[in-house]
Formats: structure tokens, C-alpha cells, sequence
């Protein structure tokens, strides 16, 4: 079975056991709070507050058990991740309301990590470099999708290459980055590691080199299963490769950061706690209106 469908598989189990605990929580709670108070409502001349009160908690434990259970988890993976990527000289802060991203310098580089749904790990570090690489684990879907947009990658020869796909913007220049000592074992180390990722990508852009790893493949894995060793290891790897080939000719074939590319950064730049401000907003209004609909309820059952 080809990697992506292993995790098509595995995301859909994910959503499967989610669903099933939500169900197993959400029922009890509904029949306790909302259904029996109105069969007695319904049944019985009771106050109306028989039916507000219990649906209230209803609301409160469903929305306030979730926001907390939400934050114990971002809480509780924050603080592994920060003992994780600050020892490497970044600081932290929150990226996309639950996930983290860290910044800093390292050898006069600019160092970017996010970690943020998938499980996905994006380790970026600023380059003079302007072309294009792409180095992965060799998958049958990756090959299919790179002739389905006319790509091929680099016909490989060298053993310590083995299991490795390679495409590349100036193939004369990647030919000679990969024929440099120790650069097989670096590419190796960063794109054929073992590790609960199901993907693992070095990607070489105009400005920057990154390595993405990406997917589980653990079912119920919804946390970055990461060390400060491995950590270390992909900065000192990423950073001797760039060294590498930046001290190289420089390429013929360049590029240009894409739209898309210029974009992305940009919503980055932005402030991290909008994102959450909105959230809540939006959770405070519909806490707001619940409450007003039983207020109007209760006044227009009182005036009956």
C-alpha cells in the first residue's frame, strides 16, 4: 500500500475515534440535561427554569469542557516542544491558535520552526541560494505525482544514494552538490531517518532550505513525538548542507520566490493571538445569543 493511502487510512481512523468519543460524551449528556427535563417540563406544569437551567449546563460543560480540555493539551505540548527547540537558541509563541513556532539566529541565519496540524514539522533556514531541490524517501506516489506534472527526477547511480528521489531546477548543479563528500550521508540522515513521520522532505527554495516531515504512523498519535537530539541533529545537518552548497559555483538555472511562496510568509508575519482573539469572540457570541434565546423564552412563557 502506497504511503498516501496508509495515510488517508490512518486520518480517517483519527477522525473516526474523535467522532466516536464525542458521541460517547455528548449523548449521556443530552439526554440527561435536555431530554429528561423536557419530557418533565412537557409532561408536568414545572417552571420553565427546569428546562433553562439544565440546557445552560448542558452548554457550559460542553463548550467550557472543551475549550479546557483544549488548552490543557496546547498547555501540556507547548512546554515539550519548548524544552525541545529553546536549548537551540529560539524563542516560542503560538502559531495557529493550538500549535507553536519558534525563531531565531544560529550562525547568523535566520532559523524558523512551525509545528502545526498533520502532525507537520517545517525546520527553515535562511540561504543566498536562488534555485530549487527537492529531496525524498522514494514512494510510489511521489513518482506518480511528479510525472502527472511532467517531472522526472535525477537518475541516481550512487549507492550511498539508494532510496532517495532527487529533483532538482539546475540538474548540473544538484549533480555536483550530490557528488560532494559527505553530502549522501547528510541527505540520508535528513529525508531516510526512522521516525513516526510518514514523510520526510529537503526542500531547497530561492532564500531559504526547509525540511518537512509530515504524517503519523501512529493511529492515535495527535502529539509531536519529538527529542532535543533529534532536534539538534536536524539544525546541524540542515546547516552543513546549505554550508555545502552554498559554497559551490553559483547555479545557472535560478528562481524567484512564487505569489504562493510570498504569500504564505506574509500570513505568518502576522500576529499569532488574532487567530484566538476571533475564536473566542466567536465562542463568547454564542454563549451570548444562547443565553438571550432563554431569557426570551422564559419571559414569554412567564407572559402566557
Amino acid at each position: 500500500m502506497s504511503t498516501m493511502l496508509s495515510e488517508m487510512g490512518r486520518g480517517c481512523g483519527r477522525s473516526l475515534v474523535i467522532q466516536v468519543i464525542a458521541v460517547v460524551i455528548v449523548v449521556p449528556l443530552a439526554c440527561l440535561l435536555i431530554f429528561l427535563p423536557l419530557s418533565f417540563v412537557s409532561r408536568s406544569n414545572l417552571s420553565i427554569w427546569y428546562l433553562i437551567i439544565p440546557a445552560s449546563l448542558f452548554l457550559f460543560i460542553l463548550i467550557g469542557g472543551s475549550i479546557g480540555m483544549m488548552f490543557f493539551v496546547f498547555a501540556r505540548r507547548a512546554r515539550h516542544l519548548d524544552t525541545v527547540f529553546t536549548p537551540l537558541g529560539l524563542t516560542g509563541q503560538l502559531y495557529q491558535m493550538l500549535f507553536r513556532q519558534y525563531h531565531g539566529s544560529v550562525e547568523g541565519r535566520e532559523v524558523g520552526v512551525y509545528l502545526y496540524r498533520g502532525p507537520s514539522l517545517e525546520l527553515d533556514i535562511s540561504s543566498s541560494l536562488q534555485t530549487r531541490l527537492g529531496v525524498t524517501q522514494k514512494q510510489r506516489d511521489t513518482l506518480f505525482l511528479a510525472r502527472l506534472f511532467n517531472r522526472e527526477p535525477l537518475p541516481l547511480t550512487d549507492p550511498a544514494l539508494d532510496g532517495l528521489t532527487v529533483f532538482a531546477l539546475d540538474e548540473d548543479w544538484a549533480r555536483k552538490l550530490l557528488a560532494r563528500p559527505g553530502v549522501p550521508e547528510l541527505l540520508q540522515r535528513l529525508a531516510a531517518f526512522e521516525s513516526s513521520f510518514t514523510r520526510r522532505h529537503v526542500l531547497l527554495r530561492p532564500g531559504w532550505i526547509r525540511l518537512h516531515l509530515f504524517g503519523s504512523r501512529n493511529l492515535l498519535d495527535f502529539n509531536f513525538d519529538i527529542t532535543p537530539e533529534q532536534a539538534r541533529q536536524w539544525l546541524d545537518d540542515l546547516l552543513a548542507l546549505i554550508r555545502i552548497a552554498e559554497g559551490l559555483p553559483v547555479p545557472q538555472v535560478t528562481d524567484e520566490e512564487s505569489s504562493a511562496e510570498r504569500l504564505a510568509s506574509s500570513m505568518r508575519s502576522r500576529s499569532p493571538y488574532l487567530l484566538p482573539a476571533i475564536t473566542i469572540g466567536a465562542i463568547l457570541a454564542v454563549i451570548l445569543c444562547s443565553v438571550t434565546v432563554g431569557v426570551v423564552a422564559f419571559l414569554f412563557a412567564s407572559a402566557q
